[in-house]
C-alpha cells in the first residue's frame, strides 16, 4: 500500500484531529507519485536525463513511469561500450547497500508495459541483480528479469566460472559457465497490467533463488548463487542493450516507457509481501520450473553453446 493511500485511509477513517494539516499535505502529496523508498535506493549512475522518469498514477497505482528514447545518450560504459554509438541506455535505481554474501533476502517490485510495445531483436531488463567485490560491481547477473525480441525472459546463473571480455570504455561483459535462459510462456499476457515479480535469494556457494509471477511460483534453482561476491546489489527499471543488434538491421529503435511501482527488499518474506503463506508454501526445495516455452543453457562459448534443457 502506497503512503498516499495510507493517508487516505487514516482520514478517510477520521483517525486525524488536525484537518487543516491533514488536507494541506493530501494535497501536497497527491501530486506526485510514490514508487519506492528513495531512503533505501538511489539513482545509478550511468542513467540517463532524468527527464525519462515521471511520478503518476497509472491504473490506481502510484507509479514511477519511465520512457527511454533512443535521443537520450547515458555513460560511455553504456552508450558507446564497445565503439560503436548506440549499444545501451538506462534509467534504474538500485539498493544504496548490497545484499551481504551468505545471507537470504527477499525482493520484489511491479512492472506495466502497454501491450503494443514492442522490442525487436534487442533487450529491455526490468530488473537484475550485479555481484559486488568490496565497491565494484562485476561480471554478468546472476539473476535478471527481461524481455528480449518481444520474449520475457527469466535469466539465472549458478557458476563463478565466467569468460569476460573488457572494452575501451572500461565496461566488461561475460558469459557464464552454468547461465540459463528462460522463456515464459505467458508472454502476451505479461503486457497491459500490472505485474508483480518476486524473488527470495540465498546468497551464497550452495544457495538457491525462487522466483513468483503474481504470487505464483515460475522457477526455482540451486547453485553457487555468491559467485565469489561479497555482496550483491538490486537494481530495478529499464535498462536496454544490445540495441545495435536491431539497428545494424535497419531497425528503428522506437521510444518505450514502462511504468514500475512497489519496489521495494527485506530480510524476511513478511517486510515485503502480504502474501507469504502463500509464496512460502509452494516452495519445492529442487530445481523447478513452471509456465515456461523453453529452457535453454548458455555455457562458456558465448551465444554459441547455448542448448535446449528440460528441468
Amino acid at each position: 500500500m502506497s503512503i498516499l493511500y495510507k493517508l487516505r485511509e487514516i482520514f478517510s477513517e477520521g483517525k486525524s484531529t488536525i484537518s487543516v494539516v491533514a488536507s494541506a499535505v493530501f494535497v501536497m502529496l497527491s501530486t506526485s507519485a510514490f514508487a519506492y523508498d528513495k531512503k533505501m535506493f538511489k539513482e545509478n549512475h550511468a542513467n540517463v536525463t532524468d527527464k525519462a522518469v515521471v511520478y503518476q498514477t497509472v491504473s490506481g497505482v502510484d507509479a514511477m513511469s519511465i520512457t527511454l528514447d533512443y535521443s537520450m545518450k547515458g555513460g560511455e560504459v553504456d552508450w558507446a561500450r564497445r565503439g560503436q554509438e548506440g549499444f545501451a541506455q538506462r534509467w534504474q535505481i538500485q539498493l544504496k547497500k548490497s545484499t551481504p554474501a551468505n545471507t537470504t533476502a527477499w525482493y520484489t517490485f511491479k512492472f506495466n508495459i502497454a501491450k503494443d510495445t514492442q522490442i525487436p531483436e534487442y533487450t529491455l531488463s526490468f530488473a537484475d541483480f550485479k555481484r559486488m567485490i568490496g565497491n565494484t560491481d562485476t561480471g554478468a547477473p546472476p539473476i535478471s528479469f527481461s524481455i528480449n525480441n518481444n520474449r520475457f525472459m527469466l535469466g539465472l546463473s549458478g557458476s563463478d566460472k565466467q569468460t569476460c571480455k573488457k572494452w575501451k570504455s572500461g565496461s566488461e561483459e561475460c558469459n557464464n559457465s552454468e547461465a540459463y535462459f528462460m522463456e515464459l510462456a505467458d508472454s502476451h499476457g505479461l503486457k497491459g497490467r500490472w505485474v508483480t515479480v518476486t524473488f527470495r535469494v540465498d546468497w551464497s556457494d550452495s544457495g538457491s533463488v525462487a522466483v513468483w509471477i503474481d504470487d505464483k511460483l515460475r522457477a526455482e534453482y540451486y547453485g553457487n548463487l555468491r559467485q565469489g561476491g561479497t555482496g550483491f546489489r538490486y537494481k530495478v527499471g529499464s535498462y536496454r542493450h544490445h540495441m545495435i543488434q536491431a539497428t545494424d538491421k535497419g531497425i528503428t529503435i522506437e521510444p518505450v516507457t514502462v511504468h514500475y511501482a512497489d519496489i521495494t527488499s527485506g530480510k524476511s518474506c513478511s517486510t515485503i509481501s502480504d502474501s507469504c503463506s502463500t509464496l512460502e508454501t509452494q516452495l519445492k526445495n529442487k530445481k523447478y520450473a513452471s509456465g515456461m516455452s523453453y529452457i535453454a543453457q548458455c555455457g562458456t562459448g558465448g551465444r554459441a553453446s547455448f542448448r535446449t534443457v528440460r528441468w
